[in-house]
């Protein structure tokens, strides 16, 4: 490893060099170790501000074919913040997991070799196996690596928004369209992530937190307008059984007897 010191050039720095530079040497020594080496790999959607995950290699699930030469399977963890911006310090993450059935299990998927980042994966010491968490270094070196050579990595939050938003509109305009011509849409092939590699894997978003919450608020006034309802009925009803039951005006000159 070659270190060239200068004016202003610190231990943090040295670290943050000895992890870019031992990057590659990690990815050829694990790759095919049985061991659970963490490794950074770049994903197709993003993750925060980069597009680029962490998971381990494991052996192929029960009733999976072997990943192909020069491709792994891979158990994914995820960022416990959700914030678009990393932590600034160390990073923490916690197991990647969707639901199959009523049950949540581990995301899998095929990855290939050559989407696995040169950069060594650093653990603090007070984590554990299912929540790992990088060091503030491993993260600094993280980005530097993708600031200097993987810029198509690094995720414009506003960038994000706006194709959002796009993608968004564009769907429906096509709903719109196949409304008015009174088409039917195009049936769509739907892949599983554990179908395919060729392309660095798509996780599972998050529940829309305000659609569930319009649809309580929805329910909520049904259930209170259905109440008063209810109340209004009763009311009127119990003032018309009174009134029924109230003894008809005495006549004039006439004396009722028990």
């Amino acid at each position: 490893m070659n270190v060239v010191n200068h004016t202003g050039y610190t231990a943090r720095d040295a670290a943050i060099c000895r992890l870019r530079d031992l990057g590659d040497v990690w990815v050829q020594q694990h790759v095919d170790a049985a061991s659970k080496a963490l490794f950074w790999i770049e994903l197709k959607d993003p993750e925060g501000e980069l597009c680029v995950g962490l998971g381990f290699i494991l052996s192929p699930p029960a009733g999976e074919e072997p990943a192909s030469t020069g491709e792994r399977w891979i158990e994914w963890f995820e960022r416990k913040g959700k914030k678009h911006a990393w932590a600034s310090g160390a990073v923490a993450f916690k197991r990647c997991l969707r639901l199959e059935g009523r049950r949540k299990v581990p995301y899998l998927s095929i990855e290939k070799v050559a989407h696995f980042l040169p950069v060594a994966v650093e653990l603090c010491q007070a984590c554990s196996e299912d929540s790992p968490k990088v060091t503030k270094l491993c993260r600094d070196a993280l980005f530097s690596v993708v600031s200097a050579a993987r810029q198509d990595l690094i995720v414009d939050l506003e960038a994000s928004s706006s194709k959002d938003d796009d993608e968004e509109s564009s769907g429906q305009s096509r709903e719109e369209g196949d409304a008015v011509g009174g088409g039917e849409a195009t049936p769509t092939a739907v892949t599983l992530p554990l179908t395919t590699a060729a392309t660095p894997t798509a996780r599972p978003r998050g529940i829309d937190v305000v659609g569930v919450v319009v649809v309580a608020r929805a329910l909520l006034v049904g259930v209170v307008v259905a109440a008063e309802v209810e109340l209004v009925t009763g009311t009127w009803l119990a003032a018309r059984m009174r009134k029924k039951r109230a003894p008809p005006p005495l006549r004039q000159g006439v004396r009722r007897t028990a």
